[in-house]
């Protein structure tokens, strides 16, 4: 396989899904394992001396050698596919598979998997020009969701399709996809960010049904009915950019076998949220994995909040920068509640740090001088 640092970055997402391992199965093996040809099946990745294997089910299966390294538990997409000599699995590029699983896919990729018979530059040069160019003004643009949140905020894009004609539907779609700060939960959480736009790929004609559209979706269809001379197309074509942008950033994380993502989550009674979720690599088999999940909200009029979460096991170590003064002081009168409500779920707040100034790199802030930490042990 071509090494990285010999394409180009573009050519590097075409590579990555150009070829992949082929475990084969015996007929008798693939059918006493319940599997069919087109299946999709998860399966955890084990390392050791002898190579990178699969369990699925109670059995492991080897990966062939020269393939790239994966740590133990990581979860990867396999498709059954037909062999001459019978039956296979074989190894998804990043991003394949029937849906978003919660221990580790990711959106499919923006360029289209070519065949395994091609070798990377081959694989390379079948990509259009047209998707490559796309791509390519996609990643120079700066990483932000400023126009996204930009549209998302209450009364914009909602109003945009409740007053245009022909776009009333899609202001029903959209209402389907905002979330409620007084109906929150977990499942909530879930299905807006898999309705975010990230996975919108692979979740085409998989796990969604006709009727159902993502954030994504949505405004693809908006773009389309507004047309090229539409005073908001820019605006609604900047956003699809940032979230296209996210989409590629998630796969090159993904190459360098790392678990990342960013979303912006939209809500009916609140400016949207900014999330960011990220699993570190292992330190070792014996130490649980380390997941950070950052947040930018605005929970009161011209009132930031950046809150940081650390998660190891059933510790929890979590970080909030508050600008706003009087607002810092109402977040650490619920440190003690916080922590006690984690309590009974069986968690532990090993810390709580409340900074009183911006996140350093999102926006300026008071002087050294002026900035104030509350550091809380539970």
């Amino acid at each position: 396989m071509v090494a990285p640092e010999a394409i180009g970055p573009l050519q590097r997402y075409a590579a990555l899904v150009a070829e992949q391992p082929i475990i084969r199965l015996a007929e008798p093996l693939a059918r006493e394992l319940g599997l069919r040809e087109g299946q999709i099946v998860q399966a955890s990745l084990q390392t050791s001396v002898e190579g990178v294997a699969i369990k699925l089910g109670e059995r492991l299966f080897m990966l062939p050698p020269g393939w790239l390294r994966f740590a133990t538990g990581d979860m990867r997409g396999f498709q059954v596919v037909r062999l001459p000599t019978g039956l296979g699995l074989k190894l998804l590029p990043p991003g394949g598979g029937a849906g978003p699983a919660p221990q580790g896919s990711v959106p499919s990729a923006l360029v289209s998997s070519p065949s395994v018979t091609g070798g990377p530059p081959a694989a390379a040069a079948r990509v259009s020009q047209a998707l490559l160019t796309h791509i390519d003004g996609v990643l120079t643009k700066p990483a932000s969701f400023e126009s996204l949140t930009q549209l998302l905020r209450p009364g914009t894009l909602d109003g945009l399709l409740s007053s245009t004609p022909g776009l009333q539907r899609w202001a029903t779609e959209l209402s389907l996809l905002r979330l409620r700060t007084d109906r929150l939960d977990a499942i909530a959480l879930q299905q807006a960010i898999q309705a975010s736009g990230l996975w919108s790929e692979a979740l085409s004609g998989n796990s969604r049904s006709a009727g159902q559209a993502d954030l994504k979706t949505l405004l693809r269809q908006v773009l389309r009915m507004l047309g090229p001379n539409s005073s908001r197309a820019e605006e609604v074509s900047s956003a699809l950019d940032e979230i296209e942008r996210s989409q590629v950033e998630t796969l090159h994380f993904q190459s360098d076998h790392r678990l990342a993502f960013s979303v912006m989550l939209p809500f009916a009674d609140a400016d949207p949220v900014w999330l960011r979720f990220e699993r570190e690599p292992r330190r070792s088999a014996q130490q649980p994995p380390r997941y950070v999940i950052d947040l930018h909200l605005r929970p009161a009029h011209s009132v930031d909040l950046w809150i940081k979460s650390s998660i190891a096991g059933r510790n929890i170590e979590l970080t909030v920068w508050a600008p706003d003064r009087r607002f810092a002081a109402l977040v650490a009168q619920y440190s003690d509640e916080l922590a006690v409500e984690l309590a009974d779920a069986g968690l532990t707040l090993q810390s709580f740090r409340l900074i009183e100034t911006a996140r350093p790199g999102e926006a300026e802030g008071p002087t050294a001088s002026e900035r104030r930490a509350l550091d809380v042990r539970a």
